[in-house]
């Protein structure tokens, strides 16, 4: 129409990895003030992470961007929603049975999320994930604007996570575990997340 501009790209390529072709789709609809719609698909490649399943070194994997897929399909947390339902209702009884059967008392979990001002006020908050999960049953986080939520890596080394996932075989020789925790390599390797609803931090809004 008058008044309005569009374009598109189309390109495909093809790897050298055996993944085949995959191709990218960007669509532009503006008007002259530059205001209209952006389409975008995904062209990263997936490659079955069964692939790896003899490389422990990781000397075999892709040298582009690449999604491995499949590598969580026998993880309990995974792959039994019914009886392992990651809920916050779930994680709360299951941390509430593990301290009950054990002299320790429930963990407490980094917090992080809310509004700017917030988060600079609530340095480093700690909860237990009851009163998470209360905090989102209460219908508390559907009233924030930024909801808090649950950033923790400690809790991925308890009890109640050590049989709820692995690390697969072509991850698992970290040339770099000796200097994990120290200045050049300071943060941990992973990280549990569980958010209310509209949760989530700034920079990835």
């Amino acid at each position: 129409s008058a008044g309005s501009q569009s374009a598109s790209i189309d390109v495909s390529h093809s790897d050298n990895i055996g993944t085949g072709s995959s191709s990218v789709t960007f669509a532009l609809d503006a008007n002259d003030e530059g205001e209209g719609s952006v389409l975008f698909r995904d062209n990263v490649a997936r490659i079955p992470g069964s692939s790896f399943n003899h490389d422990a070194h990781g000397d075999s994997l892709p040298h582009i961007p690449a999604v491995l897929t499949g590598l969580m399909e026998e993880w309990p947390a995974f792959s039994n929603p019914g009886t392992t339902a990651w809920s916050t209702e779930d994680l709360a009884e299951r941390t509430r049975s593990v301290t009950e059967n054990s002299a320790n008392t429930q963990t407490l979990l980094s917090l992080d999320g809310g509004p700017s001002f917030a988060r600079m006020s609530m340095c480093q908050g700690k909860v237990t994930f009851d009163e998470y999960n209360e905090y989102c049953r209460s219908g508390e986080a559907d009233n924030d604007v930024a909801p808090l939520y649950i950033f923790d890596p400690d809790i991925l080394i308890s009890p109640f996570a050590r049989d709820e996932f692995s690390t697969p075989e072509c991850f698992s020789n970290d040339a770099m575990a000796c200097i994990t925790g120290t200045q050049y390599r300071p943060l941990p390797s992973a990280w549990l997340l569980v958010g209310a609803k509209c949760s989530g931090t700034p920079i990835h809004d």
